[in-house]
């Protein structure tokens, strides 16, 4: 009798058994468009290549999924919900967006379009657009990075050769020079794909840099005493213009495309015409040789020359217009150590730089103090934006790079700057 019961039972088992191999399917649980896969977020790599006016949008092409296509929301910071704002076709793996509005935060998704529902979104990306490419050297990773507005973003990284010393621009042509004189080497590359176009290997100890637009030319200096001329993609060897210089430390162009170059040795600055003669120098002030010049800059519209003087315990601050030839000082300070007049208003920001800590300054044009922003500990450099006149700033005892607008208010921050050297807005 007990026999029989466990027979009976076992075909009562395997009866079920069959059934429901014969009845139910397995709920496929990698399935995006099934509500109880437990997929909450879409496994796809969604990126910006762009946050300036056009936000560029990239993804990885979906495969092994039947889909009708992708459907972008966006939201911006004031806004409640997501809105759609493009449905595109599956094969597509970019979109441009218009910046509605710059300096305020733009947040993304994507989702797949399916027979009758959404997927799960991707990760939400956000940034804040806004004008203006950042480029900053680093000296210690020995890394060249271009940045997001926000600072959020890393769209390009160029593992550079050695310790880069400085960086120049053609904007029309896309084109950007790098020196690197501990390597006896520049480079020249494009500014879209960051491909190597050209190699400059014909300088000994290649230093600052600078371009010069009527001749589409970039001037480099030879730390070593000597000034050359590099016009690129002519296959030509870069043209010695004078080698009577000690120790040339910067190149600026006026707005009729004279060279101004500081001299560190000879605490002079020297004025080239655009063919490469010495035309003038620039060595005192009232009577008074410079003793220690340390930096030299123009505005934007190039009818200034700024540089300072330190001499002893004080730093001097003077301009000099190219219109009329005249020289005035206009600001001393023992820790002064750069200077930028802004395109926006024209007023000056200087960087002071005290022991483990450091403060910006936005004076008047005339050299009135108007207003300080601290927190700093090191301005190794900073920049203006000529769009708007907000700051980049490297610190570079705290490797941060900050992007701060000129009421002090915070737009975006990298911390991960071993030794922010150098700071571009291209």
């Amino acid at each position: 009798m007990r026999m029989y019961n466990i027979k009976k039972l076992t075909a009562v088992a395997l009866t079920l058994i069959i059934f429901l191999l014969t009845n139910c399917s397995f709920r496929d649980r990698n399935n995006v468009f099934d509500p109880q896969s437990n997929i909450d977020t879409l496994s796809l790599k969604f990126y910006f290549t762009s946050t300036d006016s056009i936000i560029t949008l990239n993804w990885h092409r979906v495969r092994n999924i039947d889909f009708f296509g992708y459907r972008l929301y966006r939201k911006i910071e004031g806004e409640e919900q997501f809105q759609s704002i493009a449905e595109l076709k599956p094969e597509q793996t970019s979109y441009q967006d218009r910046a509605e509005h710059f300096d305020i935060m733009h947040y993304y998704y994507l989702v797949l379009i399916g027979a009758s529902r959404e997927s799960p979104p991707t990760h939400i990306l956000k940034t804040i657009p806004g004008p203006g490419k950042i480029w900053l050297l680093d000296r210690w990773s020995e890394d060249i990075y271009q940045f997001s507005y926000d600072l959020q973003h890393k769209f390009k990284t160029h593992y550079a050769i050695w310790i880069p010393q400085e960086m120049a621009f053609d904007k029309k042509r896309g084109l950007a020079l790098i020196t690197y004189p501990l390597y006896h080497y520049a480079e020249l590359l494009n500014l879209q794909t960051g491909a190597l176009i050209e190699e400059v290997t014909d300088i000994r100890y290649p230093y600052a840099c600078a371009y010069e637009p009527v001749q589409k030319s970039f001037w480099i200096t030879d730390s070593t005493g000597a000034l050359y001329k590099y016009s690129p993609l002519k296959n030509e060897a870069p043209v010695l213009l004078n080698n009577q210089l000690q120790k040339p430390a910067q190149i600026v162009f006026d707005f009729s495309s004279r060279a101004y170059v500081l001299d560190k040795r000879q605490n002079t600055i020297f004025v080239y015409t655009l063919t490469g003669n010495k035309e003038k120098s620039i060595r005192n002030f009232a009577d008074q040789p410079f003793k220690n010049l340390i930096f030299l800059d123009r505005n934007p519209n190039g009818t200034q020359i700024y540089f300072i003087d330190k001499n002893g315990d004080e730093c001097n601050l003077f301009r000099y217009s190219t219109l009329t030839d005249s020289i005035e000082q206009i600001y001393k300070s023992p820790f002064l150590s750069i200077i930028r007049e802004s395109p926006v208003d024209r007023t000056l920001w200087i960087a002071e730089n005290e022991k483990q800590t450091a403060k910006i300054m936005q004076l008047s044009y005339a050299g009135i103090r108007l207003k300080t922003l601290t927190g700093f500990k090191y301005i190794q450099d900073f920049n203006i934006n000529y769009y708007n006149g907000n700051l980049i700033i490297a610190d570079r005892d705290a490797h941060k790079l900050l992007h701060i607008r000129p009421d002090g208010s915070l737009v975006g921050v990298y911390s991960d700057a071993p030794y922010p050297y150098k700071v571009y807005i291209e």
